[in-house]
């Protein structure tokens, strides 16, 4: 995901090279703190999310080790990465091709986990996963949960990217950073 401060050509309209350059310089240092705010508050949202959610039967039946979702080898939370791009734009997400533990690429496995998938089972999968879970003790259903029915396996969502994006907090947080950088730039302005 990408975050960008607004209204550069408005500046550029009405002020002088050197003055923009001030302005570039400000809003440099508030898109780079931006981008640490953003990806902080991702990490954080993965690790609150697995404590908040249940694993699915077919993430306790591969990982029967672990009873945090999204939390298996940490992976994940250390793969959030910032790129600044220009003085007005970076890049927050899984920047790299990553691979997980288990030998999938993030740029996979993070969509899926954002919405939720289905997996269609075959009988040979449903058994596979059946005698998966019986060996590592977990029960084929789940009193009140019905993530396998049908010959089909529901993945439910666990959105961690999304909502950091959506925050006002996060917003209000940002905006109040290159509103701050501005202010900066036109008192260094005056100072010329």
């Amino acid at each position: 995901m990408t975050i960008t401060f607004k209204n550069t050509k408005k500046f550029e309209q009405f002020l002088s090279k050197a003055h923009m350059e001030i302005l570039r310089q400000e809003v440099h240092k508030a898109t780079a703190t931006n981008l640490g705010i953003v990806q902080d508050a991702i990490v954080r949202r993965i690790i609150q999310r697995g404590k908040k959610a249940d694993n699915s039967p077919l993430t306790l039946a591969l990982k029967p080790h672990t009873d945090i979702p999204l939390m298996d080898t940490g992976q994940m939370k250390n793969a959030v990465e910032a790129e600044l791009q220009d003085s007005f734009n970076g890049t927050v997400g899984f920047l790299k091709d990553q691979k997980t533990s288990h030998g999938m690429k993030m740029s996979v496995v993070v969509p899926g986990l954002e919405k939720g998938y289905t997996i269609k089972l075959t009988a040979a999968m449903r058994r596979a996963l059946f005698a998966k879970m019986r060996a590592a003790g977990i029960a084929e259903q789940a009193p009140g949960k019905k993530s396998t029915t049908g010959g089909v396996l529901r993945v439910p969502p666990r959105p961690f990217i999304t909502p950091v994006f959506h925050s006002k907090h996060i917003k209000n947080k940002l905006q109040k950073n290159w509103k701050n950088a501005v202010r900066e730039a036109y008192r260094r302005m005056g100072a010329l």
